[in-house]
């Protein structure tokens, strides 16, 4: 583990990365940090940030996009987990879509029925596209204001009460 950090370090370090919003904090084992710097320098390039706060608004969408990268190979796992978990007895897995479509739902079903995950993983998923939304948002509007895009929404404040 510790090899792993102080090569994931020097990797962000090297990309510019380290003193910013998206640190080793950001990759998991296993993640290869090259692919999130590559993700950061790209949008960086479409989204043309000015200035530190467009920066850190810009590496907030690039941290939401990286967690809802893992949240579809967390929801991938689960699925394969109840697969794998129901009974012997069941004929083994054709490859065919219709086979796997009724597979999938057996294995939703239980999870649903059986614990909270799935639904747990569907309400992180929903938070982490409202903060990439907001962080759209807000940088568009701020790249309005300095005219470098006409065309950004007007800011709306919602909020909802229960009453």
């Amino acid at each position: 583990m510790e090899r792993w950090a102080k090569e994931t370090d020097a990797k962000l370090k090297a990309a510019g990365l380290c003193d910013r919003l998206l640190t080793r904090a950001a990759v998991l084992p296993g993640e290869d940090v090259d692919d999130l710097a590559h993700l950061v320098e790209q949008l960086h390039g479409e989204l043309l940030p000015a200035g530190e706060l467009e920066r850190w608004l810009v590496d907030r969408v690039a941290g939401s996009l990286w967690r809802l990268r893992r949240v579809y190979a967390i929801e991938a796992g689960l699925c394969e987990n109840q697969i794998a978990d129901m009974d012997a007895g069941v004929k083994p897995v054709d490859t065919r879509r219709s086979e796997l479509q009724r597979l999938l739902a057996r294995a939703y079903g239980r999870e649903c029925g059986n614990g909270v995950a799935i639904n747990q993983l569907h309400m992180y998923e929903s938070a982490i596209e409202r903060s990439l939304y907001k962080a759209l948002h807000e940088l568009k509007r701020l790249q309005a204001g300095r005219g470098a895009c006409p065309n950004a929404p007007a800011a709306l404040d919602v909020s909802v009460s229960e009453g």
